[in-house]
């Protein structure tokens, strides 16, 4: 440390020096800052919802603030700004969100199989026309070709296992 500089000299040069490390810390972040945009840009979306839409919103799930779900559906009601949009959530309550919070909806179709045929709502306009399929039998089972008489000496518990082991056989054979 030089002992020779008086008082006004070191604090003349520490704010020059507290002046140049602002200047570089100013640039620097200017320039960080552009490369940061650049890299979200390169997979960053728009995204546009329209009034009347549906969509999941992710809220928070508890009192921590790092659990949160995507909850919904709710219904877009305006929009303020191009990323701003006025959401009402259940029991009709409405919330100010963000873009990045919502997500568009969309409607899983609830389908039961029943012996390979599925079968849709008719109000779900997802699958477009669909054709109905003529579903009478135009075959005999194989417990028809069976002569109710050749098993008349048989208990019903036993012309049904009769019956139900010759259709097996006819399904694994043939």
């Amino acid at each position: 440390m030089n002992t020779t500089k008086s008082v006004a000299e070191y604090l003349a040069e520490l704010q020059k020096n507290i002046e140049t490390v602002h200047e570089y810390a100013d640039a620097h972040a200017i320039k960080k800052q552009h490369e940061y945009v650049a890299h979200y840009n390169k997979t960053a979306t728009f995204k546009q919802m329209q009034i009347g839409q549906q969509v999941i919103v992710l809220l928070p799930d508890s009192t921590n603030k790092l659990l949160s779900r995507w909850q919904g559906p709710g219904t877009i009601v305006n929009f303020t700004a191009p990323h701003t949009y006025l959401v009402e959530l259940e029991r009709r309550q409405q919330r100010w969100l963000h873009a990045n919070k919502l997500r568009p909806y969309n409607v899983r179709v609830t389908t039961a199989l029943i012996n390979n045929c599925v079968i849709v709502n008719e109000a779900d306009e997802d699958f477009g026309t669909l054709t109905v399929v003529d579903t009478e039998t135009k075959y005999d089972l194989p417990s028809s070709r069976v002569n109710p008489e050749k098993l008349a000496h048989l208990s019903e518990t036993h012309r049904n296992s009769n019956l139900y082991h010759c259709l097996m056989n006819l399904l694994i054979f043939c």
